[in-house]
C-alpha cells in the first residue's frame, strides 16, 4: 500500500511538472512573437505599449502586428492624402504629403486654437456688420447678435461659419490675429503653412498634409474639445440679447458614422477643390485621415477608401 501511495505521488508530481513546462513554453512563444513584432522598429511608443500588454492577450498582439505593418495602397482621386494611427504615430497611407495646397476652412482649426489661447472664453462679443458681410451665411449669424466667445468658436467649427471666424478674430484685430496664427504655425513646426485670413476664404491660405498632421497632434494634446464638438450633427448656442437658443448644423456627413471622432471640412468654389480632416475610432485605436485637393464628394469617398484599408 505504501509503495502504491509513493507511486501515486510521483505520478502527480510529473503531471504538475508537465503543466508548468507547457505554460512556460507557451509564454516563451508569446514573448518571441512580441520581440518579432518590435524588432527593427525605432518606435519606442510601440515597444512600451506592447510591454504593458497581458502576455496572454495574443489577439491584442496580433492587432499591433497588423497595424504596425499596415501599408494602404488604395488609389484616391484627391491629389494629397495622409493617414495615421495616432496611438503610436504610424503613417499607413501617404500621397504627396509635402505638397502645398489651399486649405480653405481647415484654416478654422488654427483660428480656434488662437481664439482659445488668447481670448477670454466667457467674453461676450457682438457680431459686427463687417463680420456678417463675410462670404456665406453658415450659422446664420446676424449683425448685433451677442455670443460668448466659446459658443462662437463652437459654432464656427460646427457650421464652418466665416462670419463667426471673422467675429472671433476681430477681438484682437484681424491683422494681429492672423499674425498669431502664423506664429503658432512656426512654433509647432508647420514649415510650409501660411495664413492670410482667419476664415480660409483666400486661396493663399496654404499648408500640406504633413503640416496639418502636426496641427492635429497639437490640438489633441492642448485643446481636444476642438474636435469633440465637431462630432455632433447639430449643437445649440445661446444668443445673449434675446436669450434664445440658436441651432447650428454640421454639414460634415461623417457625423452619421458612429466611429467618427471629429474633424473639419474645407472647400473653395474658386478652384472647386477642398479637403477634409477626419478622426475615427478603429477598435482601441484613433485613426487620422487627411485629404486635400479633392472634389466636393471625392474627399469623402477618398477618406472612406483609406479607412477601409483597416478592414481589408
Amino acid at each position: 500500500m505504501l509503495k502504491n501511495f509513493y507511486q501515486y505521488l510521483i505520478f502527480i508530481f510529473f503531471i504538475i511538472l508537465i503543466v508548468i513546462t507547457q505554460s512556460f513554453l507557451s509564454q516563451t512563444k508569446e514573448i518571441e512573437i512580441i520581440n518579432k513584432t518590435v524588432s527593427g522598429s525605432s518606435n519606442n511608443f510601440l515597444r512600451a505599449e506592447i510591454k504593458d500588454l497581458d502576455i496572454k492577450d495574443l489577439r491584442s498582439i496580433e492587432e499591433y502586428k497588423f497595424l504596425n505593418s499596415l501599408v494602404c495602397q488604395k488609389e484616391i482621386k484627391s491629389s494629397i492624402g495622409l493617414a495615421e494611427i495616432l496611438d503610436f504615430e504610424k503613417i499607413f497611407f501617404e500621397k504627396n504629403k509635402e505638397e502645398i495646397a489651399p486649405i480653405a476652412s481647415l484654416t478654422k482649426l488654427m483660428t480656434a486654437v488662437i481664439g482659445k489661447e488668447y481670448l477670454d472664453q466667457n467674453q461676450e462679443i457682438v457680431i459686427s456688420s463687417r463680420a456678417e458681410a463675410a462670404y456665406g451665411n453658415f450659422g446664420d449669424f446676424k449683425t448685433g447678435e451677442k455670443y460668448k466667445i466659446s459658443d462662437l468658436i463652437d459654432g464656427m467649427l460646427v457650421s464652418s461659419s466665416n462670419d463667426a471666424a471673422m467675429a472671433v478674430a476681430e477681438q484682437l484685430g484681424i491683422n494681429k490675429f492672423v499674425s498669431l496664427m502664423n506664429k503658432k504655425a512656426k512654433e509647432i513646426e508647420m514649415e510650409k503653412t501660411y495664413f492670410v485670413d482667419p476664415a480660409g476664404l483666400n486661396l493663399a491660405n496654404r499648408s500640406t498634409a504633413a503640416d496639418l498632421e502636426k496641427l492635429v497632434h497639437y490640438i489633441l494634446e492642448k485643446h481636444p474639445e476642438i474636435f469633440k464638438v465637431t462630432v455632433f450633427d447639430k449643437i445649440t448656442i445661446e444668443e445673449l440679447n434675446s436669450q434664445q437658443n440658436k441651432t447650428i448644423y454640421n454639414s460634415n456627413t461623417f457625423t452619421q458614422n458612429e466611429k467618427f471622432l471629429g474633424g473639419k471640412t474645407g472647400f473653395l468654389l474658386d478652384n472647386d477643390q477642398g479637403g477634409i480632416i477626419s478622426l475615427f475610432q478603429y477598435k482601441d485605436y484613433q485613426i487620422l485621415i487627411i485629404v486635400l485637393n479633392g472634389g466636393y464628394y471625392e474627399r469623402y469617398e477618398d477618406t472612406k477608401k483609406i479607412l477601409n484599408c483597416l478592414a481589408d
